[in-house]
């Protein structure tokens, strides 16, 4: 555009423009970009010097008149700078064009053209729909400027209704207290009915009308005296004022609607604070029906307001009556809505305390309601007599309500009470979870601070860390580290024989697992079938904790009841894994697993014999891939040959067994593993670890024991860390880390019990004991250190309350273990 007017084009040009009516009328640039509301367009044609004066057509199309046509302010302001002709008659139709319209951009556009020059003449003054449009929409300013310049305040519309009327009925304050500046007549029936409207609306603004309305001088007449609607409505609106204006007037106190309801129980009814205040002023009759019934109302409910209301009907002198007393819906509501002084009122008039309710004992119904939160309540019952029963500490846990159940424990309440099951109310706690949220929390806290005992277990033998464990997720792990923190005993076995540890390698996960053993938990002990928390995994086939537990020590070699080995459990394929779900063995972290165990275990001729049958065995089975087992197996088993353990000239039958096993699988690939760990072997003879003289041979053939006593030399420890072995020596690799980590954990348990060496032995010399300690496997030296810490004044003791928390193992005799 800009570029149109450089080269010449006209801003005043005027074209004719076809209409929707068919008709044609013409428009310049200027008032065409108006028309379209495109302020940019408007903006460059101004500053190019487009009249704003121009006139068209024979309509009244000027510039500023079709600017507030389109009711766009910004438009409207762009215009006014380029100085309009005021004088122009169509500029003038402006102003009421404007005022006509209504909402906030209208009253923008009012203010700028009253701010510009445009004034308010005769023939608007006498124009009442002017003054009314006005009203309606909101023109305070127009409206300010008629009356100011002779217009009529009592003006009528055509439905003989007055501005002040209208104002109000538009609920607009500021309008209305600008028309009572001009003293509209007290006396006129439509200022008055002014009144009704305003009593009749909700909101601030209809109050502050009725109190600009009181204040100015507008009385109530004899008419309204006896209207019930009017007061009603003022009662109901909460128009403090007008009520107040009305009772000081005459009006009865007590009157009634057509329900036979007092204004004094409407406004309790409505929790209207102030209204009560302001009725009880008149002195209502507190032996009026309905005002009795203003008490019961206000009891019904809970609010802060009706707390207040409540107060200051007893202080006025309502009385409970026995009505009040006997009736349970009374009472009910009293205590569920916390009114304490009704409570106390009513428990000196002789109420009972341990009375119930709708089955329900009244301090039950305290902490039952989702309203009451605090313990004043209860507090006034309990010191009035009322009985705390063990039950209702249950419940009050049932209900999260920790500061009911802090209360119930300080009066009396026994923490350790069990059902016919033998549970105890923290066990019913820990059921849910005990740290899932903070009023549990608090409730397990506050019942431990009053005594409860952790271990209390149930008829099963169960404790609270039990029923932790049986179904841990994630979330579990913090209930297990609150029971743990609070001394919680980890060892204390059920009647299955299984402690927690056994439960969470069932269903829990490696963090609680890890929570355990932090405190303390005994990683060998046996279930009555003879299971290790190994057995449990390894018949769930759980990789994860199979390895988890072998890295903290647990012994792969233990056996259970049958003689099984944790090897042995994983492979059968009998009834006991009905339950487990899973494959196992069909991807590269199963075969990972087992190899882990078999170069962890002790490869006892026997547990090699019992493992190669079950990997012969005929019997059919979808939970492994036998022929991969075989394989692996095989390759174990040549690898102990090529270290010279397990010969030919060992066991025969083994022999036999494993030259059967060796037919079923790739001898090409066997052959070539045979020789590259012969070469490895050839190797490991001569190499040294660090600067000592032991090869990495003599290691691997070192029993742990040998192992943690190398240990002690820093190079040969140092050589070990340094990791070199899993580039020169890949095939043994996984050995060479397993032993080391065992001779580690060994000695860790060596230096334990050598502290304690005098005490254990004190008739042996230290050589004697060594010798003693090397016919040791890894569960007797925990049982040792778990057995006789270091710290002596610290006794184990089992629960003498339950046969079934003794561990046999843990009463090792010393003298027959030494033997």
């Amino acid at each position: 555009m800009e570029c149109i007017i450089k080269n010449g084009g006209l801003v005043d040009a005027t074209v004719l423009v076809p209409q929707l009516d068919f008709q044609e009328s013409h428009f310049t640039p200027l008032l065409f970009a108006i028309e379209l509301k495109c302020l940019p367009s408007v903006k460059v044609l101004l500053r190019s010097g487009a009249s704003v004066n121009v006139k068209v057509n024979s309509n009244g199309r000027t510039v500023l008149f079709t600017a507030v046509q389109t009711n766009t302010f910004k438009i409207v302001k762009e215009v006014l700078k380029y100085k309009p002709d005021i004088t122009e008659f169509d500029n003038k139709q402006s102003l009421p064009l404007a005022v006509s319209g209504n909402g906030k951009r209208s009253r923008l556009i009012v203010n700028s053209l009253l701010d510009y020059g445009l004034v308010i003449d005769a023939t608007f003054i006498h124009d009442m729909n002017f003054i009314f449009e006005a009203v309606t929409n909101g023109h305070i300013s127009i409206v300010g400027q008629l009356l100011e310049r002779g217009a009529n305040v009592n003006s009528k519309d055509s439905n003989d209704n007055s501005i002040l009327y209208r104002a109000v009925e538009q609920d607009n304050l500021k309008m209305v207290e600008e028309i009572l500046k001009y003293k509209p007549d007290v006396n006129e029936k439509s200022s008055i009915e002014s009144f009704t409207i305003a009593v009749s609306g909700d909101g601030d603004h209809s109050k502050r009308i009725v109190e600009s309305l009181l204040e100015y001088g507008f009385s109530i007449n004899s008419e309204r005296l006896q209207d019930k609607t009017f007061i009603f409505n003022a009662v109901k609106k909460n128009h403090v004022s007008m009520v107040g204006h009305l009772l000081s007037r005459g009006m009865d106190v007590n009157i009634k609607d057509h329900l036979g309801y007092s204004i004094l129980y409407t406004a309790v009814r409505h929790k209207n604070l102030n209204m009560v205040q302001e009725i009880l002023k008149y002195k209502p009759d507190i032996q009026d029906t309905s005002n009795i019934q203003s008490l019961t109302m206000g009891v019904s409910a809970y609010a802060k307001s009706l707390q207040l209301i409540v107060e200051n009907l007893l202080e006025y002198g309502f009385p409970i009556t026995s009505k009040n007393k006997q009736n349970e819906k009374f009472m009910l509501d009293t205590i569920r809505n916390h009114h304490l002084k009704v409570m106390d009122l009513l428990i000196k008039s002789g109420a009972n305390v341990n009375a119930e309710i709708q089955g329900k004992c009244l301090l039950e119904v305290g902490f039952s309601s989702r309203y009451h939160y605090h313990t004043d309540m209860a507090k006034l019952l309990i010191e009035n007599g009322a009985q705390v029963k063990n039950e209702l500490l249950k419940k009050a846990a049932e209900n999260w309500k920790p500061d009911f159940v802090e209360l119930f424990l300080q009066h009396g309440a026994d923490p350790n009470f069990t059902d016919e099951n033998g549970r105890t109310l923290l066990y019913d706690i820990a059921n849910t979870s005990i740290s899932c949220d903070a009023e549990t929390r608090s409730t397990a806290i506050s019942l431990l601070k009053f005594g409860a005992k952790i271990d209390t277990q149930t008829k099963q033998g169960n404790t609270v860390l039990h029923v932790c464990c049986k179904d841990g997720g994630y979330f579990r792990k913090g209930d297990v580290e609150f029971l743990c923190k609070h001394g919680a005993r980890v060892d204390i076995k059920n009647e299955s024989g299984k402690t927690a540890l056994h439960l969470v390698i069932e269903s829990g996960n490696i963090a609680t697992v890890r929570t355990l053993l932090s405190h303390g938990a005994n990683i060998h002990s046996r279930d009555n079938e003879g299971r290790t928390p190994l057995h449990i995994a390894c018949l769930l086939w759980i990789t994860e904790k199979i390895r988890f537990l072998i890295e903290h020590g647990a012994n792969v070699d233990c056996k259970d009841n049958n003689g099984g080995s944790a090897i042995q459990v994983s492979l059968r394929a009998d009834g006991r894994l009905a339950n487990s779900t899973v494959n196992r063995y069909t991807s590269e972290t199963d075969y990972n697993t087992f190899d882990l165990m078999l170069n962890c275990s002790s490869n006892n001729i026997q547990d090699l014999i019992k493992t190669t049958e079950l990997l012969m065995s005929k019997q059919q089975s979808s939970n492994y891939n036998r022929s991969r087992m075989r394989c692996t197996l095989v390759k174990h088993v040549s690898k102990l040959r090529e270290l010279g353990f397990h010969d030919d000239e060992d066991d025969i039958q083994f022999q036999r067994m494993f030259k059967q096993l060796t037919n079923t699988i790739d001898q090409r690939e066997l052959t070539t593993f045979v020789s590259r760990c012969s070469v490895e072997v050839q190797i490991m003879k001569v190499e040294s670890i660090g600067d000592t003289k032991i090869s990495y041979y003599d290691f691997l053939r070192k029993t742990c024991h040998r192992v943690a006593l190398c240990l002690k030399n820093k190079s040969f420890c140092t050589g070990l860390e340094l990791s070199q072995f899993k580039t020169s020596f890949p095939s043994y690799a996984t050995m060479v880390e397993n032993k080391f980590k065992q001779g580690q954990m060994r000695l860790n348990l060596l230096k334990e019990v050598n502290l304690e060496r005098q005490y254990l032995f004190p008739e042996l010399t230290f050589d004697c004991v060594q010798e003693l300690l090397e016919y040791l496997d890894i569960e007797d030296f925990h049982t040792l250190v778990r057995v006789f810490p270091a710290d002596r004044n610290v006794s184990v003791v089992e629960n003498p309350t339950s046969p079934i928390a003794t561990d046999k193992e843990d009463i090792l005799d010393i003298s027959t273990l030494a033997l």
